[in-house]
Formats: C-alpha cells, structure tokens, sequence
C-alpha cells in the first residue's frame, strides 16, 4: 500500500534475462502483481531473478526503495513422447513365419523432457482380439518381442499391437505397431556365420564398417535389417553393415548393446530366405575431461582457524558412463606449501596460518595451490583447478587461455616427429558482483537559492558514478532537513516551496546543512550539500516593472466535520430562539416592574440636559443646585444592555432616566 495514487512501479530486470514476466499495477487496491507472459519450463531454466523497483511520492516525502524477488520454477511431471510416426500413422514391420520366441521384433523410440524419468514398456491391446499375449516387452528394454512362432498358413499374417509408454508417475504416450507375417518356404538360406557378436568403440562417427554377413549359398541375394535401426544400416547388396550416426554411448547408454536381425532373401522367383543374429557392443571411450564447478574460486580465511578446517568442497564430475572415478592431489607453491591436504574432495588446513609472516605479506597475503583432477580411464584425464588471486570484473570481464596437450606416447626418449599435438582455447567469464561503493564528485555542494524557488526546478544534482555496472542508485535525504523543506528526485535536490520567514511565525533557518545518503544495495556513500536561502523582500519599484505571469493554482483541502440530523438542527434553532424570546422576556418585566414602582415626578422625568440649552446658564446651575439637596440626585451614567440608550442614574436610591 502506498500514499501516492500513482506510484512508479516496473521491473528493473530478470536474470536471466526473459520476456516472460509482466509487472500490473492496480490502482483500486494499491497492489503490484507479477504476472507470466510466457510458459516456463523447469529443464531448461528452474530459477528466475526478479528486480522491482518502486517510486512513491507524498506530501512530505518520496521514498525509492528496489527489491529481489526470486522465482523458483517447480518441476512439472511431463508426459513421454513418442516418435510420430509411431503415434500416427504407426510403424510396418515384417517378420518370419518362423521367427523364434523373445526375438526383437521392432525398439520403440521414446523419450521423456523430465530427467531421472523411467519408462515402462506395455502392450495394452492386440488385433485380432485376444493375440496381445503374443507379444510383450521386458522393461526397461523398449524392444517389443514376440513370445511364439506364427503360422502363416492358419491366418498369421496381419497383427495390429498397440504399445503404452508410461512413466513412474501415470503419463503415457501411446502407438501402433503394424505386424505383417512373411510365408516361409521350406528351403532356407543359411549364413557363414548365423550369430555374430561384433565390438566397436564409441565417437566413430557416421557410415563407418561394423561387420559383414553373408549367405553361404543362393544367388541374386539381397539382405536388410528385420529390426529397424537408426545407429545401423546394412548395404543390400553386399550385406555390410555400417554405423548410421555417431555413436556417442554417455548420451545414449542404450547404444552399449544393439542386436540386429538381418534377413537374406533371393530376389529370383524361388522365395528361399535365411536369417542371422549380430550383437554389436559399443565400448566407451574415455573421452570427457573432468569437470569442476567452479573450475577456480577464492576462499577467504582467519588466521587463526584450527587445522582440519575445511575451506571448500570440490565439485567435480565426468560425462563419461564408466572409468569415471575421480582422484585429486594437491599441487602447493613454495608458499603454501604443506599448508593444506586434500581428504576426499575436501580441501582442509594442514597446518598453522600466520598472516603476520614476511613470505605472505609478499605474496599479498595469499596462499596459491592447484588441484589436479584425474578420472580412472585410459589414458587418464585431468583438468587442474587453480586457487588464484581475486578477480575484477571491472578491470577485465574475460580470460582467454590457450592449452596445449601434447602426446609422448609414453616414450622414454620423447620425440618432437611422433608427437601429436592439440590446442584447445578456453575463455573464462568473470561474473559481476557489487563490491565498489558510489563515487560522488563532487563529494560537497554549495549553493543558494531564493526562498520562492518553485518545486518544479531542482535546487541541485547529485552526480555518482559507480565501477559495477548493474548497480542502481537511490538517494534520500539522511541529515539537516529542518521543517522537511527539501526532498530529492532521483538524484536531483529539490526544494518543496514552503519555506516560512515570519517573525511572528515559523522562521527557518538561512542556511541548511544537508547530508544525503547515495545506496547501490550494498555500500553507502554520504554528499554534503550547503544550501543558503535568500528570503524574498520587496524592493522600490523602478522605471519598469516587468510584467510577471503566476499561474493560478486552485487547492482544495478536505477536512473531516461532523454534519448534524436535520431534526438535530431544527430543535436547536428553536430551543436557542426560545432561551433568547424568554430571556427578552423577562427582563423587559423586570425594568417594567422597576419604573412603574418607582416613577419620578414629572419635573423629574424631563431630560437632565434639555435640547438646544447651554450648561453655562443660570437655569441649568439653578437646577444642577437643586439636584445636589434632595434625593433626586444622580452620579451616575449608564447604557441599557437590551435597547442601547444611555441613561442616568442614583447609587443611593435607584432612580433612573433616560437621557
């Protein structure tokens, strides 16, 4: 929730970098929501990092603040697929009559995006109905077998088996493998060798020669494989039998072991046929290199930690599915030498650490060593992790190395002409991290300003740079802000417009010491700023006036009141008239009752000072003389509170009259 009806909220960025996230503000509710723009997928990318950044503007205050959020993608079981051809319109296959029971009829291709997914291998359903037991599968093997032989001549000729592939959780992808039985006539052709069993190694690439089968009798002969084969094709020709891919067995651990039915037949008009069995083994080659994550990395560490600490924890593996046992030994320089030990693939302090000692301080306060990685193949591979100084990605944001492998042959006299030689160039990224605080400059600003500067111009700019490129800078105001009569944009300084000079008021100050405070997240970094500000004064007008166009700026302040029922308002009306009709009342009764018990004499009731005489008369100090011997006397003068006339009056008797 924010005070500011219209905040600046968006998405600063997404590591890595996507379009798939939308940042929607809703105004009703004062709530930002992230919402998806694009599917996610969980193999590809499980974990997103998310930078919002929010503006919100008040009366008194703005506040930035930016925020991380991170997104962890969960897994979602997803179903098998399977080739298309087998999911529409299904595969054709062809076998003998006289095939034998468990033979390899057709391998379903099948795969599962979900890793550590195992599949399972299913007939559900045959045609015609009831012939699915004459076929299953033995899981995990996707390859379909038949359990008996056929018989062409009672009707087996065509079968329509339908094949579930499931995984550990329910999902399934499903097809149709067409069956057609070929007729067998009595005579057959048979093979020099009927089984072969032919070992090849890996990474041999495309078209390369396998083995050979042949027919010991027949003429006009043609052979093709019974079980279809991708990794496999054979000539018809001349029966050869070659790779179809590369082989690559820590891909595809199924290629390991592959049995091909290969068929014989006369293309004359005799029908004769025969059929052999090749197995090919596919060894592995010790071809992948270990590798560590980090392949290098920079421990920091007290002095005064205990031996037997460990400092990290190597992760290494090898793409290759066997000889791929690892070992590691650590390789000291002359300074860290005995320093640690290796226990598994746990780097521990070995001995005492000083960092007060004169070799360390030349070697800037570092310990160097290389871990040399090695799998159990052959030959044996390695790759070395070296613990190097701290890197800059300021400074230089990439590493080119060129390595050089040289092989010997294991001559004990190597020779440079029997020598083979490989150069393979490795680049090392350096990723960013936020370690340089903001740079201001200048770091101290002085300025003045008039008191009626207007909120719209800024007072002054903050100007930081910072040697992290992904750095983002917020700014507030931290210090000497009296009477809140600054605020910042961004990084410019603004004036709110309110200053106050009244000496019968708020006076503020001429002279604000400000401190603000410059964020990228994690350093800090403060600017002085010195404002002086002019009060504004009015001067004698000159020969010209310059003509000065204010805008008329209309503000409405809503305050809470409380607002009365009408019946409320009516009763008071008249209860108010009634007390102010009585209180009338009644002291018109009390003067009526005063002046009817008291009357004057007529001579007395006449004004004290007639209209148009002089007090200097004889008359008026004949009659001011006769006041002063009877009772009549009035030292008093009084205004009537009800009617406003001035009247006389006696402190000793009462009387009264009007003047």
């Amino acid at each position: 929730m924010t005070a500011d009806p219209n905040p600046k909220v968006e998405i600063v960025s997404v590591v890595p970098a996507t379009n798939a996230f939308n940042l929607v503000y809703d105004k009703s509710l004062s709530t930002a929501s992230i919402t998806l723009a694009a599917t996610l997928d969980f193999e590809t990318q499980p974990w997103y990092t998310i930078t919002v950044y929010v503006e919100d503007y008040n009366l008194t205050s703005v506040t930035n603040i930016s925020a991380n959020i991170l997104v962890r993608v969960l897994d979602v079981n997803e179903p098998p697929q399977c080739e298309p051809q087998l999911v529409s319109p299904g595969v054709t296959v062809q076998v003998r009559e006289d095939i034998s029971p468990g033979t390899s009829i057709y391998v379903v291709l099948a795969s599962d995006p979900d890793h550590n997914s195992v599949l399972q291998y299913n007939v559900s359903d045959a045609l015609p109905s009831g012939s699915a037991n004459r076929f299953r599968f033995l899981n995990p093997s996707p390859s379909l077998l038949n359990t008996g032989s056929f018989n062409y001549q009672k009707g087996d000729t065509n079968f329509i088996v339908s094949v579930v592939v499931e995984d550990q959780f329910g999902l399934k992808c499903t097809g149709t493998v067409h069956v057609e039985i070929l007729p067998v006539k009595n005579t057959l052709l048979n093979f020099t060798f009927p089984v072969q069993n032919v070992t090849i190694k890996e990474n041999i690439g495309p078209d390369i020669y396998v083995t050979k089968v042949t027919a010991s009798s027949g003429t006009n002969l043609r052979y093709h494989l019974v079980t279809p084969s991708v990794s496999f094709w054979i000539d018809q020709g001349s029966g050869i039998i070659r790779t179809g891919m590369h082989l690559d067995v820590d891909k595809t651990p199924s290629l390991t072991y592959t049995m091909l039915l290969v068929r014989v037949y006369s293309a004359d008009s005799s029908g004769t046929s025969g059929t052999a069995t090749v197995n090919v083994f596919v060894l592995d080659v010790n071809d992948n290199f270990p590798v560590c994550d980090p392949p290098s990395f920079l421990v920091e560490v007290k002095e005064t930690e205990p031996i037997g600490t460990v400092l990290t924890t190597l992760k290494c593996s090898d793409a290759d599915i066997t000889n791929n046992t690892l070992s590691y030994e650590i390789v000291p320089d002359i300074n860290s030498l005995d320093k640690f030990r290796l226990t598994g693939n746990n780097l521990e302090i070995n001995d005492t650490l000083d960092y007060d000692s004169e070799e360390i301080a030349r070697a800037n306060f570092q310990y160097k060593a290389s871990i040399i990685v090695t799998d159990s193949g052959v030959p044996p591979l390695s790759r070395t992790i070296h613990l190097l100084g701290s890197l800059d990605f300021e400074m230089k944001r990439s590493y080119e190395l060129n390595i050089q492998v040289v092989d010997i042959d294991q001559d004990r006299d190597p020779d440079p002409l029997k020598q083979n030689t490989v150069n393979q160039l490795f680049t090392v990224q350096v990723q960013d991290e936020n370690d340089n605080p903001p740079v201001c400059n200048p770091p101290f600003h002085e300025t003045t300003i008039y008191s009626t500067l207007s909120a719209r111009d800024p007072v002054l700019t903050v100007t930081c740079t910072d040697r992290d490129i992904t750095s983002v800078h917020t700014f507030r105001i931290s210090g000497g802000n009296e009477n809140n009569r600054f605020t910042m944009n961004g990084n410019q300084l603004m004036s709110r417009n309110t200053f106050s000079y009244n000496p019968a008021g708020v006076m503020d100050p001429l002279t604000f010491d400000l401190s603000i405070q410059v964020s990228d997240g994690v350093f800090i970094t403060s600017v002085k700023v010195i404002v002086h500000v002019v009060p504004w004064t009015t001067t004698s007008p000159t020969t010209t006036t310059p003509l000065v166009t204010r805008s008329i700026k209309t503000v409405t302040v809503l305050q809470g009141y409380w607002e009365p029922e009408p019946w409320f308002v009516a009763i008071l009306t008249i209860s108010v008239a009634l007390a102010i009709g009585t209180t009338a009342l009644l002291i018109w009764k009390i003067l009526q009752c005063t002046s009817l018990s008291k009357a004057s004499p007529p001579e007395m009731t006449a004004p004290l000072v007639q209209q148009g005489s002089s007090e200097t008369t004889g008359n008026t100090g004949a009659e001011n003389g006769g006041f002063r011997t009877n009772s009549q006397y009035f030292d008093g003068r009084a205004q009537d509170p009800v009617s406003g006339r001035t009247y006389l009056f006696n402190s000793n008797t009462g009387e009264r009259r009007w003047v």
